[in-house]
């Protein structure tokens, strides 16, 4: 009974992590090391692997072995390293530029592609509207965000990426043909490296750990243990959907010049794939994609607000400061 529960709330939380490190930015960097990579895609997926999934999924390890916080990882630089860090990274990059642009890049590619007949003008403020009452609706409660995405936004967003994956595997576009690119392996690794999912890891990690904590996992020894069990989790998930994606954008490499846009290569290799419905349940996605990343980093602001206020914003208030910003 006891490792049901285990399993159970290591899945949980382990799709939690995929969600929040899922960024929409996630759906065009696979696709396109695939496009670049061509017949040496095996040697891009390794790349791929290597700093957009294993460095992301360390990082979380790394802070919930040194204590849990990123501040228990940084304390052998310096006391005030991580103070200064963290304004610089949670105010100046995550609320508000970061945090914003999850809200204007889902519009523009989520919301006004699933309601393309909507006059765009009145639909824009309504949907950002939108968008920041549901990531209000699910960072709100500190003791449920992890619940929340892993029980309700997780196996939606899953749903729809396996499906595309399973397409593009059990009917793919085309053969993969060679390209010029002259070391796939260094150029998927550099690519992937610009999801900026280590910075992610480093500073999401606290509320995965929070959140074991809250089940129960409250020794160092256990929550260690069960991070590492969710990291696995997201791991895999990532591992399948990159991997798919990937391959996706290879096999599709002979149907688009040379310098296609990221975004419009996928939007692209989507509809050619699964035509018009395929391209709405991308949008349903993409959108998708953007809120879980909006609540985990919503989260994590807030509750760094609480620390550099002494406790004089609440987190409560902190979501609802983060949201209307």
């Amino acid at each position: 009974m006891e490792n049901r529960k285990m399993l159970r709330d290591a899945l949980v939380v382990g799709f939690a992590m995929f969600a929040i490190y899922f960024g929409a930015g996630n759906l065009i960097f696979p696709p396109f090391i695939g496009f670049e990579t061509g017949t040496h895609w095996v040697s891009g997926l390794i790349g791929l692997v290597m700093t957009g999934i294993a460095l992301p999924i360390l990082a979380v390890a790394a802070v919930a072995n040194a204590g849990g916080t990123f501040k228990d990882l940084t304390r052998p630089i310096t006391p005030w390293f991580h103070q200064v860090y963290n304004i610089l990274v949670m105010i100046g990059v995550g609320m508000l530029i970061t945090i914003p642009r999850t809200a204007a890049v889902a519009y523009e590619t989520g919301f006004s592609v699933i309601l393309p007949t909507v006059d765009q003008g009145l639909l824009k403020p309504l949907a950002i509207i939108a968008f920041f009452a549901l990531t209000y609706y699910f960072a709100n409660d500190r003791s449920k965000v992890i619940d929340k995405v892993g029980k309700v936004l997780t196996p939606v967003l899953l749903i729809i990426l396996v499906g595309i994956v399973i397409l593009a595997i059990v009917n793919p576009l085309g053969s993969p043909v060679a390209t010029e690119l002259a070391n796939p392996f260094y150029f998927a690794f550099t690519q992937a490296y610009q999801t900026g999912d280590v910075l992610t890891g480093l500073l999401c990690a606290v509320i995965f750990v929070e959140a074991l904590r809250g089940k129960g996992y409250t020794e160092k020894a256990s929550n260690v243990k069960m991070v590492l069990i969710s990291c696995v989790v997201a791991f895999v998930g990532l591992f399948v959907v990159y991997g798919g994606l990937e391959y996706l954008g290879a096999t599709g490499n002979s149907l688009f010049p040379a310098g296609t846009d990221h975004t419009a290569l996928l939007t692209g290799l989507v509809q050619r794939l699964s035509g018009n419905v395929g391209l709405t349940a991308l949008a349903v996605a993409v959108a998708l994609a953007f809120l879980t990343t909006s609540v985990g980093l919503t989260a994590v602001v807030a509750d760094f607000l609480i620390g550099i206020t002494k406790q004089s914003v609440s987190y409560k208030l902190g979501v609802a400061l983060t949201c209307g910003i």
